[in-house]
């Protein structure tokens, strides 16, 4: 199950015909044959728990996985990513990815960035920009730390996260996320209770969209606690989201 109240049973009829009916009909159907119900975040096991009704002991969190690369292979996509996207070995680049709208926060992010003004930093921005915001990102965008990508495939999407130095997702949840961790990125995430067991000596939760900037600055200043962060954040990727051990917990 994926559904949680950010993104599900938003309307009347989705909420009360759709989930509180029809689907939690089929569920309950179906539970005396389930052994557990993976819920893919924290948030969706308080949906599946309130709209469902299905005890908490069949609800167990099991996150979107992710290939984590051997060390050789992460190296090599790391310097033909650096090279493809132009940014230079001291250049500490931002990355963040979808579809561009108000719940992502691009112009936020935007105007944080450019305040700072840091020569170090780049933000690179992959993904579609919605209509309703896109003259006021292409506005906010053009400076020369500023790229846009445009939409990405999975792999090109992969190999991006393996060049840059730290994934920007300062709006709503997306499984962007769970690939920038297993890509050993650094991570910059609002404080969503799904992203607090990902967030351990790796990067920085935001509470308040104003502290992004002091994040961007602490950044700027002392690049150099990345590299830990960077060693941090595989190591949270192989313990909660590594494609072979979730297989595993699903054959045991």
């Amino acid at each position: 199950s994926h559904e949680m109240w950010l993104n599900s049973a938003r309307t009347f009829f989705s909420k009360n015909v759709l989930h509180r009916i029809y689907y939690r009909w089929v569920l309950r159907r179906a539970l005396p044959a389930i052994r557990k119900v993976l819920c893919t975040s924290l948030e969706t096991m308080d949906f599946v728990r309130e709209l469902y009704g299905v005890e908490p002991a069949k609800l167990e969190w099991y996150p979107l996985g992710g290939d984590i690369l051997t060390e050789q292979d992460y190296l090599q996509w790391r310097n033909a990513s650096r090279l493809r996207l132009g940014v230079g070995e001291s250049d500490v680049v931002l990355y963040q990815a979808g579809k561009q709208d108000s719940r992502k926060r691009i112009l936020e992010s935007l105007r944080a960035f450019r305040e700072l003004a840091a020569p170090n930093l780049k933000l690179i921005i992959a993904g579609s920009i919605d209509e309703a915001c896109r003259a006021e990102v292409q506005s906010l965008m053009l400076t020369p730390n500023v790229t846009f990508l445009g939409w990405r495939s999975a792999s090109d999407l992969q190999e991006d996260l393996c060049g840059v130095d730290v994934y920007l997702q300062p709006g709503s949840q997306s499984a962007t996320m769970q690939n920038a961790l297993c890509a050993r990125c650094p991570v910059i995430l609002w404080d969503y209770p799904s992203h607090r067991p990902l967030v351990d000596g790796n990067g920085w939760l935001l509470s308040d969209i104003d502290q992004l900037s002091g994040v961007l600055r602490e950044i700027s200043t002392n690049p150099a606690q990345l590299s830990a962060m960077s060693a941090r954040s595989v190591e949270l990727a192989r313990q909660y989201l590594d494609y072979g051990k979730q297989a595993e917990r699903v054959l045991s």
